[in-house]
């Protein structure tokens, strides 16, 4: 009775919630379909050298080994008729509420790819006919689609954002890059030297494992430079003393996405962003696309490429498409440019210059005080 944990192995590298999501499901269709206790304990199932009557492991581990597709098939339906009668549970407690199309489909999912594991397939095509579907029979649909912010949109969230998620929030609005990416980066992989503004993204970084780069407007990398960098460090000492988590200082984003998420959800509301349910069409991932839809204006190809969707190992592919892009990019660098920021960054700018002058008139007052006194102690060398 190996199958099974190579089988579930392939969901133990996943994040917790979603393995719980998936050992629930399979759970539950074991309760449904095979007359199971429905409980998945992998440590357990160790103990049991041959098949026990009740074990949900031992009921799946066995009908992988000897279903056909036609009895998976007639399974599944009778899980799927089940899911869409049954209600949700609270404490133990019905609560009179159906369960969403989501988890309707999310439950399916699970033990379908469970089962394509073990090489017992059923199309997707005849998955698609057990989903819920509406009394004109179109397929429902509760999930809210990510839509793309709009400069207004963006402005609005902006002012409602304090400066650490701001910064992100720039960086991701005018690279189009993904938050994993984004928050894996340091300050050495940013190039402020050059026009436009420049992000090398190291292969570990990327979801596709290819390296690639992209770039940020001049408005992100003067708030990033003038504004987050130099308070980042009491950032990173004002979350010691609330968390145990330990941060990387060496990060440009000492944060977790999570941090990111909720910060954004809260500022989405606080804009007005939201619908009645404090839902949003908006999220970190909308991102990506308003800089897709901005720069896709300008060259298409070269919004796939920045978004790390067509990039090639051909070194002269890269190395042109590297320039066409920064070209592309300049043409679309007003369209991307939100315009917060300019008289706080302005302001920043100017006391900077008044600071530079204070310390310029002071060393040039301590250099007249040095040559007054050298030039006295010449005279007094040298009295006649």
């Amino acid at each position: 009775m190996d199958r099974i944990f190579v089988t579930l192995s392939t969901f133990l590298s996943l994040k917790k919630q979603t393995i719980e999501s998936y050992t629930y499901s399979l759970g539950l269709y074991a309760k449904v379909a095979l007359n199971c206790n429905g409980k998945i304990d992998l440590a357990e199932h160790e103990g049991h050298s041959d098949f026990v009557p009740g074990c949900s492991c031992c009921a799946i581990e066995k009908d992988v080994q000897e279903t056909t597709n036609n009895k998976f098939l007639t399974n599944i339906t009778k899980f799927a008729r089940y899911l869409k009668n049954a209600e949700v549970i609270n404490n133990n407690e019905t609560t009179g509420k159906h369960l969403s199309a989501n988890t309707i489909k999310l439950r399916i999912s699970a033990v379908r790819s469970f089962y394509a594991e073990n090489e017992i397939v059923i199309s997707k095509r005849v998955i698609k006919k057990l989903m819920p579907r509406d009394e004109d029979g179109n397929l429902i649909d509760d999930q809210v689609i990510d839509d793309k912010f709009t400069k207004e949109q963006a402005k609005k969230v902006l002012a409602e954002l304090p400066d650490s998620v701001r910064a992100v929030f720039y960086t991701l609005f005018s690279s189009g890059m993904r938050i994993g990416e984004c928050l894996k980066l340091k300050e050495t992989d940013i190039d402020f030297t050059i026009n436009p503004v420049r992000i090398s993204i190291p292969k570990k970084y990327t979801k596709t494992g290819t390296a690639r780069t992209t770039f940020v407007t001049t408005e992100c990398a003067r708030f990033l430079e003038d504004i987050w960098i130099p308070q980042r460090e009491k950032y990173i000492r004002e979350k010691k003393n609330h968390t145990t988590q330990e941060m990387d200082k060496h990060l440009l984003f000492p944060m977790t996405s999570s941090t990111v998420r909720k910060t954004l959800q809260t500022a989405l509301i606080n804009a007005g962003l939201v619908d009645g349910k404090g839902r949003s069409k908006l999220h970190l991932h909308s991102t990506r696309k308003s800089f897709r839809s901005i720069l896709g204006e300008v060259s298409p190809d070269c919004a796939e490429v920045l978004l790390g969707h067509a990039i090639t190992t051909d070194s002269r592919y890269v190395k042109k498409n590297f320039e066409e892009c920064a070209a592309a990019y300049q043409k679309a660098l007003p369209l991307l440019t939100i315009g917060n920021e300019a008289e706080r960054i302005l302001s920043v700018r100017d006391t900077e210059v008044e600071n530079l002058k204070k310390e310029l008139a002071e060393i040039k007052t301590m250099f007249n005080k040095y040559i007054d006194s050298m030039n006295g102690r010449v005279i007094g060398k040298n009295p006649g």
